[in-house]
């Protein structure tokens, strides 16, 4: 079964991460950093995520938004969710209230702490979840081997029953360990946990981080994620930041 809650967290000076928030990172493939944003902060960035997604969803010729429906990622557990995921790449772009986000020098620091000096922000996005999501990694543009991050605000609480991101932890490295569990829990993948492992997707052995907010999640794009129970419009956002691409 999946643990029902963990913390994991350690008091945030500034800047950057300590070591032993890097040290976890590494080992497990993600951090949480709580209270990084305080209350005013997070209700300009609320207000200029639901500015966004307003000036896109009301335009019937938006070339912008992505409307994914029945993906066999997302998962509709409860009776008003659907499998439906709202994704506004670049969010940040589209508001003055979200665009200092973009250039914050805590969310520098705290990626530079893990991928070293030359790293930047790659780009944003904004989702608004009406489902969960099964088991997956993330992937970018970037080769598998390159260490990319993804930053996560979420808007509301998010609890074990109310779809807090799940990790697997470790699987964030290339060993058999998480190239087994990636091949049969990516959704993906060829094998069923069930006939593989005897459980369903969302008892995995796994950390399910609970989230207010104002924290702000990190991870690894290698690190298996999911999220189970999720109530109906959830809303991230989303930061990528890694290395610069190489030059040609």
């Amino acid at each position: 079964m999946a643990e029902q809650s963990a913390d994991h967290t350690i008091a945030q000076p500034e800047p950057g991460l300590t070591p032993r928030q890097i040290a976890f990172f590494q080992q497990y493939g993600y951090v949480k950093i709580p209270g990084l944003f305080d209350a005013r902060e997070m209700e300009q960035f609320t207000s200029g995520f639901e500015d966004a997604f307003a000036r896109h969803l009301n335009a019937e010729d938006s070339e912008v938004l992505m409307h994914i429906q029945n993906s066999p990622l997302h998962v509709a557990e409860r009776p008003e969710n659907r499998k439906e995921r709202f994704i506004l790449p670049n969010i940040t772009e589209y508001s003055s209230l979200l665009a200092p986000l973009s250039r914050d020098p805590r969310i520098t620091a705290i990626g530079r702490s893990l991928v070293g000096d030359q790293g930047q922000l790659i780009c944003t996005d904004g989702s608004i979840y009406y489902c969960s999501t099964s088991w997956h990694y993330d992937f970018f543009n970037d080769p598998f081997e390159k260490t990319t991050l993804k930053f996560s605000l979420y808007l509301e609480p998010l609890r074990y029953d109310s779809g807090a991101i799940r990790f697997m932890p470790g699987t964030h490295m290339d060993n058999e360990y998480s190239r087994t569990l990636r091949r049969v829990f990516n959704f993906m993948g060829d094998e069923s946990p069930e006939e593989t492992f005897g459980v369903k997707p969302e008892d995995a052995p796994s950390v399910a981080v609970e989230t207010d907010p104002g924290d702000l999640l990190v991870w690894d794009f290698k690190t298996m994620h999911a999220t189970f129970h999720g109530k109906a419009r959830r809303r991230q956002i989303g930061l990528n930041f890694g290395q610069p691409p190489e030059k040609r």
